[in-house]
């Protein structure tokens, strides 16, 4: 599915802007989101963000860890991408309970077209089922000549 929605544009461009605060950004996730799993990692990285950044100096071993803090929320946020930039419904993919049909419009079944050839296509899965009984797995020919069986007999009925 697509993730291209407007609204996940405007999230990914807030990232970039505020890329030095990549750090926090997991902890945002997960605030936003009220996963409390997500926001306790987050406030892990932005811990060492903020101890790396604002406590100690900035360069040296400090600046690797506020790389590494920030490096690993980028990651974690990138797998995270399903709680803060859902994906785009597809029409086909909608929730049917949303559809509302009118009962008055509602057409009648058809009968089903092509059913002159339904007793000829019979016979040809009934032959080929009895050529390959070896190949065909469990019970599927035993089925097959059972509902073969039933599909001549109603046919018998029907006329």
């Amino acid at each position: 599915m697509s993730r291209l929605t407007l609204g996940n544009v405007v999230k990914v461009a807030a990232v970039v802007v505020f890329f030095p605060l990549l750090a926090y950004l997991v902890l945002v996730i997960g605030a936003v989101r009220k996963d409390l799993r997500t926001a306790l990692e987050g406030l892990i990285y932005a811990v060492a963000f903020s101890i790396a950044v604002f406590v100690l100096d900035f360069w040296g071993p400090p600046a690797l860890l506020a790389l590494a803090a920030m490096g690993a929320s980028g990651v974690r946020s990138w797998h995270l991408r399903d709680l803060w930039l859902p994906a785009r419904r597809r029409w086909w993919k909608r929730d049917p309970s949303t559809v509302v049909v009118d009962p008055a419009r509602a057409q009648r079944p058809l009968a089903a077209e092509g059913s002159e050839h339904l007793p000829s296509a019979v016979a040809w899965v009934r032959t080929h089922a009895d050529l390959n009984r070896r190949r065909l797995p469990g019970d599927t020919h035993r089925t097959v000549l059972q509902t073969g069986g039933l599909n001549q007999s109603s046919q018998r009925v029907s006329r």
